[in-house]
């Protein structure tokens, strides 16, 4: 949970990310190893499993490209 290069892809620091372990474990959605190196779900997180898989689907949908039809048949406006 807190590693530096963790911090380092996730463009934070570690103090950043420890507060934010800390809201989750405030917020009943995360365990912290005594360590805080690992953490693992709580069972109140996956119980939101379903709705995070309905959002994400949601949203690659928005983002999913599509074939414009009118270009098929070269009108274009270029």
């Amino acid at each position: 949970m807190l590693d530096p290069r963790d911090a380092q892809y996730l463009d934070t620091t570690l103090d950043e990310l420890r507060a934010t372990a800390g809201i989750l474990m405030a917020e009943g959605l995360l365990r912290l190893a005594p360590d805080a190196e690992y953490g693992s779900p709580t069972a109140r997180l996956t119980e939101r499993r379903e709705a995070y898989q309905a959002q994400l689907a949601h949203i690659l949908e928005l983002i999913k490209p599509s074939f414009n039809e009118e270009m098929r048949s070269g009108l274009t406006n270029m």
